[in-house]
């Protein structure tokens, strides 16, 4: 819940699922500064830097919904699952039929994963 929520945690996001990171932000190697240097001496032979391939990113949208922490939490804490249906249920905003007791006890508490 809650991530990424800021603009560094969104850039290591992109960059943990494409590799992506932007120049400005890439070390300069130590390789790159003697080239820097050698360029002043003798100027390479090409003017404009050769063409740098794109790395396709590894988010195709980001949505921010500002809902309050605590409605999270409680949709997740009510939700229950019938293992028979697979039907899903919650203790306060979809309750199960209440003349169906068999059905109310083989509701289970449903994990973050499912």
């Amino acid at each position: 819940m809650d991530f990424p929520s800021t603009l560094p945690q969104a850039k290591l996001l992109e960059q943990s699922l494409s590799g992506f990171l932007p120049s400005d932000e890439r070390a300069e190697d130590e390789g790159y500064a003697k080239k820097q240097i050698a360029w002043k001496v003798a100027p390479p032979a090409y003017k404009d830097a050769p063409p740098v391939p794109l790395v396709p990113s590894g988010l195709d949208h980001i949505f921010y919904f500002d809902i309050d922490p605590k409605e999270c939490l409680r949709r997740s804490f009510g939700r229950r699952m019938n293992n028979d249906t697979g039907v899903v249920y919650h203790v306060e905003d979809h309750q199960p039929p209440l003349y169906k007791s068999p059905l109310i006890e083989r509701l289970v508490t449903m994990d973050e994963e499912e």
